[in-house]
């Protein structure tokens, strides 16, 4: 029985009913639930508000996951650290009451043993037997916390976030060096199709935002400046990995504007390059 309420094939509405909480991080989420950039890129721009931008993002996975199930659901949420939410799926959907059912769980010795040999994260996984399903996942009582991992962030460390996914309070952090400089870049940024081409060529910014910014006639040059500074934000904010704010940094030299140029040696300093 909680084999089969695990491999259900979800509906929308109990979808979208479930994963209120988390809908400020649709995009993550998306990512986990192995969606294309380029597709959640697409919902970020014809959606307007976090809600329908979930509803989005669950109808296209349902739509191009013919085979997606709640454990699927369930293994994204770990991967965000939102086991509040993994919690109550669970409850809902896997029948407590069975006696061949086994809760998630995992001892502290078996969660410092995966920590001390892997950099990789540990996250939700079904180990299927003869009879039943278990699934492990760390317990209320483990300290430490789940690493995100994707191919972007294969070599990222716990240390630049909290248990809500937010950057750490730390002035060093990739994320925070960005903010800090943003009002500055908003001021000076006159080429922005050049902006958005490098950014582009870099991988740091999808086509459809660049498509967008540089088709819009009815966009300010703060306006578009602001567009690319935001995915370049929104993606260090979800990552906050130091080569995203290089390889940014790298593109800010290329501008050939003094004052960018400059502002990319100070946050390069500031990252830890000299």
């Amino acid at each position: 029985r909680w084999a089969e309420n695990m491999s259900h094939r979800p509906k929308l509405h109990d979808l979208v009913e479930e994963l209120k909480p988390i809908r400020a991080e649709w995009y993550k989420f998306g990512v986990f639930l192995k969606l294309e950039v380029s597709d959640l890129d697409v919902i970020d721009l014809d959606k307007h508000n976090v809600d329908t931008k979930l509803i989005a993002l669950l109808n296209k996975w349902l739509q191009t996951t013919p085979k997606g199930t709640w454990k699927d659901i369930v293994g994204a949420l770990g991967k965000i650290k939102r086991l509040d939410v993994a919690n109550k799926v669970e409850e809902k959907y896997i029948n407590d009451k069975s006696p061949n059912t086994s809760r998630i769980h995992m001892n502290t010795q078996d969660y410092d043993h995966q920590q001390s040999t892997s950099e990789r994260s540990v996250v939700p996984e079904c180990v299927e037997t003869s009879d039943t399903i278990e699934e492990i996942t760390p317990s209320a009582n483990v300290t430490g916390s789940l690493v995100s991992t994707s191919s972007h962030i294969k070599n990222k460390s716990t240390e630049h976030t909290t248990y809500d996914n937010q950057p750490r309070s730390d002035e060093s952090s990739p994320f925070h060096i960005f903010k800090r400089h943003m009002s500055e870049m908003l001021d000076v940024i006159s080429d922005t199709d050049r902006l958005a081409n490098n950014l582009s060529i870099d991988d740091l910014i999808s086509y459809p935002v660049k498509d967008n910014v540089m088709s819009t006639p009815s966009l300010s040059r703060y306006q578009r400046a602001s567009k690319l500074l935001n995915e370049i934000e929104r993606s260090l904010k979800t990552f906050d990995e130091p080569k995203t704010l290089a390889k940014f940094c790298h593109v800010l030299k290329k501008q050939h504007n003094p004052i960018l140029t400059k502002i990319s040696a100070t946050m390069m300093k500031e990252l830890g390059y000299e």
